[in-house]
């Protein structure tokens, strides 16, 4: 009594929001100088990951293989965004990380120019002069008598007289001061000045 009957349709399926995704196993604070690998874990689907990191202060930092910062990156505030790219079934996801670099010490810093036996006559003239240190060359030195008050502060790399220098032992302290990336660096000796004849 009937013939065949028909119905047709259209359904529409959509991507889904990937699962949790985060930057992974990076650290909040990093030395200066240090490299720094960038990883993720979760997400969903096979989208490539990609990252960029970003500086308020020094704008955009390029990566070597796309996950990896080997510039030297100074000290400050930096942004990782990672993004996982969505795939026929997902779509996309981000994740935003942050993470700082701190100051580092600086090299040995050395004086130079001193008599090597740290021992001088009276009068003699005292040569302040230094090697090592990093980063800006900002060297003072501060002079004080062990055996009497004479204390000089902030000298600069000279070579000073012996005329304001009484007999006796003095501690000298040498200071290259802080940077943007560099802690303060010191190194301290004691000289010796005899009679002269």
């Amino acid at each position: 009594n009937y013939n065949e009957a028909t119905v047709e349709t259209t359904i529409n399926i959509t991507p889904k929001d990937q699962a949790q995704f985060v930057v992974h196993d990076v650290s909040t604070a990093y030395p200066y100088q240090q490299d720094i690998v960038l990883d993720t874990s979760g997400g969903s689907g096979i989208g490539d990951i990609s990252f960029s990191v970003y500086s308020s202060d020094y704008g955009s930092i390029s990566l070597v293989n796309n996950n990896t910062i080997e510039q030297d990156i100074s000290v400050g505030q930096y942004r990782v965004t990672a993004t996982k790219s969505g795939d026929p079934n997902y779509v996309d996801i981000s994740a935003i990380f942050d993470f700082s670099v701190y100051p580092i010490d600086q090299e040995r810093l050395d004086f130079s120019g001193l008599n090597a036996n740290l021992s001088y006559i009276y009068l003699d003239p005292i040569t302040l002069d230094f090697s090592g240190g990093s980063g800006p060359e900002v060297v003072t030195f501060d002079i004080s008598g062990i055996d009497n008050d004479l204390f000089i502060t902030d000298l600069t790399s000279s070579t000073i007289s012996g005329d304001d220098y009484p007999v006796g032992q003095y501690s000298i302290i040498a200071t290259n001061a802080s940077s943007l990336n560099y802690n303060e660096a010191t190194v301290e000796t004691t000289i010796n000045i005899t009679p002269k004849d």
